[in-house]
């Protein structure tokens, strides 16, 4: 839906797929991936960022 629309996926910082990201969200077995909705100058959405968050 995001990448039809034209938005930008990163999945650790590097251009990605929505499946690669589904794929390394159902198997991170050392933490979660937290989603950050980064916007432009006009309030609209511009990129999901996907990071791995390692557990203590």
């Amino acid at each position: 839906m995001y990448a039809r629309q034209g938005i930008s996926l990163c999945l650790d910082g590097e251009p990605s797929t929505p499946k690669k990201i589904a794929r390394a969200c159902s198997v991170a077995e050392e933490g979660m991936y937290m989603r950050d909705y980064v916007q432009n100058e006009r309030g609209e959405l511009e990129k999901l960022e996907f990071d791995l968050i390692k557990e203590v």
